[in-house]
């Protein structure tokens, strides 16, 4: 049976959370950036969280390797995200200039999956809205795609529309003679040079623009030195947050 997490100390949280999850979920609950994200889109529902030993995918087969999932549309009755025991097999790394570069803390692995998902669900739940005109997670993504609607040059974030699918220049190959033009770029082309030049920023996950997001706004709410990670190592993404939550704090102090 799950209960939802309410505004406020939390009370009996979904059964199977022990008790230093109760904290941290509390903890997560309780950062202002968290709190920002939930209440400026106002229609946001409460998110109800489970605990499970292993996520099924929607094909129905269990993985090993899934630390977290949330739920475009979860059954009746079901969590909106579960965080299952892959949270600490598969433990961040934690690279802050100046100190030793370490694996991230049972804490620090737990929170910044939950976080990761739960910015999955304040997605899920604005799709609705229209991106040029209320900033949400749409706006971020249109952004990484062209960074011009961030007042910075192309490829900024590594990110461009490659024959209408958004794509990483990481995951992209160069070549004078395309064979693949899935995987591969012209040389001659502005990607190809982009790439040759290497002036873009590295994605913290180039999976896609939506994990890439929910990675990003995960090291900058987890902790001081996940943020200051973020900082040192993608420095246009940490502008784009600090923007993104100044916005949400307009947002929350005006109704919208």
């Amino acid at each position: 049976m799950v209960q939802r997490v309410r505004d406020g100390p939390v009370g009996p949280v979904v059964e199977g959370f022990d008790t230093d999850e109760q904290r941290w979920i509390q903890d997560v609950w309780d950062n202002p950036g968290m709190q920002l994200m939930l209440q400026a889109y106002g229609s946001i529902p409460e998110p109800v969280l489970q605990r499970v030993r292993i996520v099924i995918s929607s094909e129905g087969e269990p993985s090993s390797s899934v630390e977290g999932v949330a739920h475009n549309a979860p059954e009746p009755g079901g969590a909106d995200i579960e965080i299952a025991d892959a949270t600490y097999a598969i433990p961040m790394v934690v690279d802050v200039p100046g100190a030793a570069r370490r694996l991230g803390t049972f804490e620090e692995e737990f929170k910044a999956t939950l976080i990761h998902e739960l910015f999955h669900y304040v997605e899920n739940n604005t799709k609705h809205l229209d991106p040029t005109v209320v900033t949400a997670p749409e706006t971020l993504k249109a952004m990484l795609v062209a960074p011009g609607l961030a007042s910075l040059p192309p490829f900024a974030f590594g990110w461009f529309d490659h024959d209408g699918t958004p794509a990483h220049l990481d995951n992209l190959g160069v070549a004078d003679v395309v064979l693949n033009p899935a995987s591969t770029v012209p040389s001659d082309s502005e990607a190809g040079r982009a790439k040759a030049a290497g002036t873009y920023e590295a994605s913290p996950d180039g999976r896609s623009l939506e994990e890439d997001l929910a990675t990003t706004v995960a090291l900058y709410l987890t902790g001081p030195e996940t943020n200051a990670a973020l900082r040192a190592r993608f420095p246009r993404r940490f502008s784009l947050m600090n923007g993104y939550f100044r916005k949400l704090q307009a947002m929350v102090a005006t109704g919208g």
